[in-house]
């Protein structure tokens, strides 16, 4: 003991002037040559828009004007509306689909009637079970008019269409400006092996197909119409329903404001996410192709020439395009396409690969990249969505945050500068300034999964007041 208190106080001795000499040469520092960028006063107030409303896997929100009501539907079957007033309480159950159908597998599309307020009709498009031969179904409903809030007559179900249910369904209902029911349909299969029934190229089904049909007039022995000038009346074999084929799933599509034109994101299969601009009897090349990717070349085409995607996108920017991965807008002159989605990474599925937006000249063969998300400009994360302001000056790319510290960001339209970014509290699946420009509303959920725990606080909407 005593001599282990000699040891101690010899290092002590030792140390302690070591110590103090070297404090004396210490610098003082009175000041710092750190520099950073000044944090800039945030432009955007956020505001929850329907605090008090929540959703559990929303697939679809529709605006009706004339009802003054927004519409959700889930996967589940259950559509609900609400009206556009921050203090709604809740929803409102307009239908429940899996009273009637306790088979029901998943709801997937709807749309209103472009003359809704003289008939009243909705459609809606949902699955049953997987491989059942008509497990997909396009329903027409109606709304009755004394019924406050609306609620679905469940009497006025009516069964216009039927075809093979399984992985891939499709089920995107928009009416065009000719006033015809455009319906996407998928392949209705797994992913291996890739378009196991052939049906890619076959038009004698409904399968991988763009339909067009006339939901006001009516054929014998149909509840619809085919319009005489759909390309395939005359083709030996062909269901004359279909509009354009070759694909594998084609998740959601719209038609542009502008121009007219139809425009769809198809899920690819191995390398290749496309989008495609339809034309009248296109042939959309799966499974011989994958956009620029042979699948099976040596198979049999379809009566048409295969057109190229006027974009694909590698499985190292993104996984699929599916309606909120991946966003697409177009330039007010409509000669400049927006794209966005997610930059390579380890895992494009996962979602954590870098915020992505891509800005294209579509109209040139092939369509040139004019501008991208910059060097240093970019978090981790998968963008879902993307809108222009109405002024053309700037746009906004919003959606899932990984490990970055922004999923919403403003970007000016000249230089593709990042002017202004945040997090916005949520995954981000859909972003639209409204036509006066000062406000932009962003919906999405607060937490994903298939756990019950996971879901308590789902669906979200939040609106920035840009004025």
């Amino acid at each position: 003991m005593f001599t282990r208190r000699i040891v101690l106080a010899l290092l002590v001795a030792i140390l302690l002037p070591l110590a103090k000499g070297a404090a004396a040469k210490r610098l003082a520092w009175d000041g710092s040559r750190m520099a950073s960028s000044p944090i800039p006063v945030p432009p955007l107030v956020t505001v929850s828009a329907f605090p008090n409303l929540k959703f559990r896997q929303p697939v679809e929100i529709r605006f009706n004007r004339l009802l003054n009501r927004f519409f959700v539907l889930q996967l589940n079957g259950q559509l609900f509306s609400f009206p556009p007033d921050k203090t709604v309480a809740q929803a409102d159950l307009v239908l429940d689909i899996k009273v009637e159908l306790t088979k029901l597998s998943q709801a997937l599309g709807f749309t209103f009637h472009p003359k809704f307020a003289e008939n009243r009709e909705m459609f809606i498009c949902y699955a049953l079970r997987p491989k059942q031969e008509d497990g997909s179904h396009l329903v027409r409903y109606r709304l009755p008019e004394a019924a406050a809030p609306a609620v679905v007559d469940t009497a006025s179900r009516e069964v216009l269409l039927k075809w093979l249910s399984g992985g891939h369904n499709g089920c995107s209902l928009n009416f065009g400006p000719d006033g015809m029911l455009y319906i996407s349909t998928g392949v209705a299969e797994a992913p291996y092996p890739p378009d196991g029934l052939k049906t890619g190229q076959d038009i004698s089904d409904l399968l991988a197909s763009i339909l067009r049909i006339d939901v006001d007039r009516r054929d014998p022995g149909l509840a619809y119409r085919v319009p005489p000038d759909n390309p395939f009346t005359i083709t030996l074999g062909a269901r004359p329903e279909v509009w354009a084929y070759g694909f594998r799933n084609p998740w959601r599509m719209s038609f542009d404001s502008e121009t007219g034109d139809l425009w769809v994101g198809d899920v690819g299969w191995d390398l290749w996410e496309m989008i495609f601009r339809i034309e009248r009897g296109g042939n959309y090349g799966w499974s011989i192709m994958e956009g620029s990717q042979p699948i099976h070349p040596d198979d049999t085409p379809g009566p048409t020439p295969i057109i190229a995607p006027v974009v694909q996108h590698s499985h190292t920017e993104a996984r699929s395009i599916t309606g909120g991965i991946f966003d697409m807008r177009f330039s007010d002159d409509s000669k400049e396409l927006f794209v966005c989605g997610m930059g390579s990474t380890r895992d494009p599925a996962a979602g954590n690969g870098k915020q992505l937006w891509q800005r294209f000249d579509w109209r040139s063969s092939p369509a040139k990249k004019l501008d991208e998300t910059h060097s240093g400009e970019h978090g981790a994360g998968l963008m879902e969505t993307l809108d222009q302001h109405p002024s053309g000056e700037y746009f906004v790319m919003a959606g899932r945050l990984f490990k970055g510290n922004w999923n919403v960001a403003f970007f000016d339209t000249a230089t593709g500068k990042l002017l202004y970014s945040l997090d916005c509290g949520m995954r981000c699946t859909k972003a639209r300034f409204n036509a006066a420009g000062d406000n932009l509303f962003i919906a999405g959920t607060v937490s994903q999964g298939n756990d019950k725990k996971k879901i308590k606080q789902f669906g979200r909407l939040k609106v920035f007041n840009l004025s």
